[in-house]
């Protein structure tokens, strides 16, 4: 098995040549011509901007990676082509399982999506493309992916952790952008106590609560500003054109218990995982786990523009986990999807059924991502 890994590279035409290239390598630090971004030694190699992942649950969401876009990832290392087979899967592992260095280098490459001009032409960073697709596609937009069978399925394929964009100018440069996050948090392992979670460290993690003597932004929460995205500009929330600060607002310690730890108890989960047909887990997930974190965390996390929130993206990647593992545990599963085609519809899912995600990436098939270890997938989960 292979450890998944990420690089943080962000590409312009022409390229380097192969001496260019070998001397680039070992340079102390790397600009990208297109962000402007920073990148460390150790992520600077692939001509692509590996950043973000986030996976999904199931068959839900295209566009809704835990709620937006929950098609399963595919990266560069976790990708095969659909006429291959899976031989060497990349391995996904917890937030607080990788080294200083890994954190770090993630961290660094959302943040240089924040810093990246918009990949779908719109007059923002290719970080809020993935918000705007989430509202605009996977909630009450065109596609309201939530409760759909696809919920599950599209975050694999919408998370930064895995949805391209590429934008052309009068010059003929390209810059591509790929999100991709082959690591999970695993909020079982913080029931009672979240806000102490390691992924809101302000050096190694996301940064913490909003200040809570600042003012009120969003949803009665208030600014970030501690870590790699304090106060970090946003443009929208939910449908409204809103600049503001990224923003979360912690649930007081009794509404956390009621509104998140309630979500991911033990029993809570063993009860989720006992369920015996693809549908109930599905809207089980929806209406459990999934809520959780939004819940808990307030400010833009509750919102349908969550994606605002990187750690919105650990957050699905652990419910595509969870999926990973109800799959896993009797033979049959893993083909399984059932249940409404859509949120209203009478007609009933398919393998065929045809995943979207607006300019981000191009249409997929359910069955394509169905199984992380087949089709266009080739990953697994390290517990």
């Amino acid at each position: 098995m292979a450890t998944a890994s990420f690089e943080t590279v962000a590409q312009t035409r022409p390229l380097l040549s192969s001496s260019e290239e070998e001397q680039d390598l070992y340079a102390e630090e790397e600009k990208s011509e297109v962000s402007g971004c920073t990148t460390p030694p150790v992520y600077r190699r692939l001509w692509f901007v590996v950043a973000v992942c986030c996976a999904v649950i199931g068959a839900v969401v295209v566009v809704a990676a835990g709620t937006l876009i929950y098609v399963r990832s595919s990266n560069i290392h976790e990708s095969i082509s659909s006429s291959q087979s899976c031989q060497n899967s990349s391995v996904r592992r917890e937030w607080r399982t990788l080294s200083t260095d890994e954190k770090l280098g993630y961290l660094d490459a959302v943040v240089c999506l924040t810093k990246t001009p918009s990949g779908i032409g719109r007059n923002q960073t290719a970080f809020e493309d993935f918000p705007w697709i989430h509202n605009k596609r996977g909630m009450s937009g065109e596609l309201d992916l939530h409760y759909k069978s696809v919920q599950l399925i599209t975050p694999r394929h919408f998370s930064p952790g895995t949805a391209t964009s590429s934008t052309s100018t009068k010059q003929s440069s390209v810059a591509f952008v790929t999100i991709r996050a082959p690591f999970f948090f695993d909020w079982q392992l913080n029931v009672h106590d979240l806000p102490t979670a390691p992924i809101w460290d302000p050096i190694t993690g996301f940064g913490g609560d909003g200040n809570a003597t600042g003012v009120r932004t969003v949803n009665t929460a208030s600014c970030v500003t501690d870590g790699p995205f304090a106060n970090l500009q946003v443009q929208y929330y939910a449908d409204e054109a809103k600049p503001h600060c990224l923003s979360r607002g912690f649930q007081a310690p009794d509404d956390m218990e009621k509104y998140y730890s309630a979500r991911v108890s033990e029993d809570a989960i063993a009860n989720l995982m006992a369920l015996p047909q693809y549908n109930d887990f599905n809207l089980g997930m929806e209406n459990g786990p999934h809520l959780a974190m939004p819940h808990g965390v307030l400010g833009d996390f509750f919102s349908d523009t969550a994606p605002n929130d990187p750690v919105f993206f650990l957050h699905h990647a652990q419910i595509d986990r969870l999926w990973w593992k109800w799959q896993h545990a009797e033979p049959g599963r893993r083909r399984e999807y059932n249940g409404a085609s859509s949120r209203h519809s009478k007609e009933a899912a398919s393998l065929q059924d045809q995943l979207e995600m607006g300019a981000l990436a191009p249409k997929i098939a359910v069955e394509e991502v169905i199984d992380t270890q087949s089709g266009s997938l080739c990953y697994e989960y390290a517990y």
